[in-house]
């Protein structure tokens, strides 16, 4: 009998449930070891919730497919859970206790340069301490109530004071979906900074144990306004700015200035 399979091949094509439980999954425990890679493909191979009819459906196909196939064979259909943590989707609305709260549009489009430049400090302090009430902190600020006027973000104004205020919401919300979260920021944000190597240029691997050091994106905003000529505005609207727009202008600045200085030392 043959068995037929439609599977994910990349991050973004997980299903919101995939994305919860394989988030759990890699961040949660050992990469490697043979019960992550069996337990990444029963999620991978079946989708639906174990008990509803098609999940029981699943459920058989993989067993049948468990018993005809070597497990070293399925394998790969799993590697790039594990080797490319690209995953720039978010859910379009979270719910706690009752009422919803919007997401950011995927690969973090629609952020400001403040947002993200306060959402990055929290993400830098779960992605290297694995401290959940960091993780907390991050879903806090970017997942905010919707507001009236639902054109473009849909979701209330980027306020320090009304986040700091849901500091006990989030911490209800599931902790595999928070951790989906989470990720997709990590995917979004490696995105985003690959755009402008000149801003971010490409780590250097390196066989040192020495923890990442954080590195605020505040003197880089303060610079583009500080600037004579201010490429956007004063300081209340270049924190206002689209962060992707922000690092657009700022790239070709320094690329300016750098030319600029060239030319003035061959003419010394």
């Amino acid at each position: 009998m043959t068995l037929n399979f439609n599977i994910a091949t990349n991050w973004n094509e997980l299903s919101p449930r995939q994305r919860n439980k394989i988030s759990d999954l890699v961040f949660s425990s050992e990469e490697g070891s043979k019960g992550v890679y069996f337990a990444t493909l029963y999620h991978l191979f079946c989708p639906s919730k174990c008990f509803s009819i098609k999940g029981l459906k699943e459920n058989y196909k993989f067993l049948r497919l468990i018993l005809q196939v070597r497990f070293r064979d399925l394998i790969p259909y799993a590697e790039f859970i594990f080797k490319d943590l690209s995953l720039t989707k978010f859910p379009k609305y979270v719910t706690v206790g009752g009422k919803r709260y919007y997401g950011p549009a995927d690969r973090l489009s629609n952020v400001s340069i403040d947002e993200l430049n306060f959402a990055y400090k929290f993400f830098f302090d779960w992605i290297t301490t694995k401290e959940i009430s960091a993780l907390d902190r991050l879903v806090t600020v970017i997942y905010r109530p919707a507001r009236k006027k639902k054109r473009g973000d849909i979701r209330e104004f980027f306020d320090k004071e009304n986040i700091m205020g849901r500091g006990t919401v989030f911490p209800k919300l599931p902790l595999d979906q928070k951790i989906a979260i989470g990720l997709a920021f990590k995917g979004s944000v490696d995105y985003m900074f690959a755009k402008f190597p000149v801003l971010f240029p490409p780590a250097k691997e390196s066989k040192s144990d020495k923890k990442p050091k954080y590195q605020s994106l505040v003197p880089m905003m303060n610079a583009m306004f500080m600037y004579e000529n201010q490429p956007l505005g004063p300081r209340e609207k270049v924190l206002k700015t689209n962060a992707y727009v922000f690092f657009d202008v700022a790239q070709e600045t320094v690329i300016v200035n750098k030319k600029r200085e060239a030319e003035l030392k061959r003419k010394r």
